[in-house]
């Protein structure tokens, strides 16, 4: 693993200690390698990707009700789980 270094303010070092401590991680590295990766896995070059998702949401406002079962909360997640898998790639 490479190593990369940066230099941030006392305030923002303080911050990010809490943060990594609150929410679990090991050290601030990995906090800060798992804020990297999420950022990596929405970026810009994902323009097209939000239009589609912003319509989809419009369009699911617009369409007529559906129940949410247990069925349909599985599928949801199923299909987000291969959406995360697709960018990863």
């Amino acid at each position: 693993m490479k190593t990369l270094l940066i230099e941030v303010p006392e305030e923002l070092q303080t911050l990010v200690e809490q943060q990594a401590i609150a929410r679990g991680y090991a050290d601030v590295n990995a906090y800060v390698q798992d804020l990297l990766q999420a950022d990596l896995v929405h970026t810009p070059l994902d323009e097209e990707y939000d239009e589609q998702f912003e319509q989809m949401l419009v369009e699911g406002v617009k369409g007529p009700h559906r129940p949410w079962t247990k069925e349909t909360m599985a599928e949801i997640r199923q299909r987000g789980l291969a959406r995360l898998e697709e960018l990863k790639k």
